[in-house]
């Protein structure tokens, strides 16, 4: 199926959804309150629009001072989300219309493309995701051309290509704090709350360089599983009706496998492993508002953690994004319904 079609299917099933929801009427469902402090529509159809930014960064330094920074160009993506009792789905494209000029004549041209699923079950919070990123660019030209100034041409790789494949798995340690109100409509804070959020991460990478002339003592591919633990705490605040701001930080600590292929001087492959230790953190700033029809907000991450390969040589991720939503809610047709429950009762949920 190309892209164009799953777009056209996602956007053919959201209005079917509302067809449906406005013949079962606005008023046939109630949301839940827990005591109080927060109030779920998990029990309603939450589909959202979003517009944003996702990068990332890979930065290798060695003990001389001499550094790498590898970065895709900016890419603005459009991301349609449907959420239903403990199941949220999104997918995020480049639109055309949409794009906003982002120097691909400098920075050269990225692709991207995300899918993302997320379960909540009780106060676990599991969200799993694959991206697929093609054409960085050197952010410090500078350092390697003293000629170069800003408005000219970064160094490209066109072809180089990282695919991330994995996911996290949060805690929530105060059930009246919610963290899908920060993500989607399925639920809203209706008074401060204060929380620790345990997640563990785990991630894929695999990172290429798609030109089929492959030199001497070059990668021909890198693989990186990442797995770590963080324990940011978080706060949202409502400070007025409907209306909430969030904010969440905390340190992280894990293990890298790192496992390169490379090419020797006889030109035959030659494998090399390694197990790291990482060190890093994660941030997060959210607001919103939301109503029993109607949510939007923003909200941002940035998460960066590191490793030394070796004795010499620091190799940094980093990873950042920030978008605006706006969303609307509906009551589930029947066989939706139906076929929800039938899974709950099916599954332990």
């Amino acid at each position: 199926m190309t892209k164009n079609r799953l777009i056209t299917l996602i956007i053919s099933l959201l209005v079917t959804n509302m067809l449906f929801a406005q013949t079962a009427g606005t008023n046939t469902l109630k949301p839940a309150s827990d005591s109080g402090y927060l109030q779920s529509y998990s029990n309603y159809i939450n589909t959202s629009l979003s517009y944003g930014t996702y990068n990332m960064q890979f930065r290798l330094s060695d003990a001389s001072g001499l550094k790498f920074i590898f970065s895709p160009n900016e890419i603005y993506q459009t991301k349609i989300g449907v959420a239903y009792s403990f199941i949220d789905v999104a997918y995020a494209f480049s639109s055309k219309i949409l794009t906003i000029n982002n120097s691909t004549d400098k920075k050269g041209t990225t692709t991207r493309n995300d899918l993302a699923f997320v379960f909540r079950l009780n106060r676990f919070y599991l969200k799993l995701e694959r991206s697929d990123d093609k054409g960085f660019y050197l952010l410090n030209t500078k350092d390697f051309y003293e000629d170069w100034k800003p408005g000219d041409p970064y160094f490209q790789f066109p072809d180089l290509r990282v695919i991330q494949t994995g996911g996290s798995l949060t805690y929530n340690c105060n059930r009246r704090f919610s963290v899908s109100g920060l993500v989607s409509g399925t639920e809203h804070q209706l008074k401060t709350a204060y929380t620790f959020l345990p997640t563990i991460y785990t991630y894929f990478f695999k990172i290429t360089d798609e030109d089929t002339s492959v030199s001497k003592g070059k990668d021909e591919y890198t693989r990186n599983t990442d797995i770590s633990i963080g324990l940011p705490a978080a706060a949202s605040f409502v400070f007025a009706k409907n209306c909430y701001f969030a904010v969440s930080a905390g340190p992280s600590i894990g293990v890298n496998f790192v496992s390169s292929t490379l090419i020797d001087d006889d030109l035959q492959k030659v494998k090399q492993k390694q197990s790291v230790v990482s060190f890093g953190y994660s941030a997060r700033v959210s607001a919103g508002w939301s109503n029993q029809k109607f949510f939007a907000g923003i909200d941002g991450n940035y998460r960066k953690y590191s490793h030394n390969e070796d004795d010499n040589t620091l190799f940094q991720k980093r990873f950042y994004d920030a978008n605006i939503y706006v969303g609307m809610r509906f009551p589930p047709p029947g066989f939706v319904k139906h076929s929800i429950d039938w899974v709950k009762k099916v599954l332990p949920l």
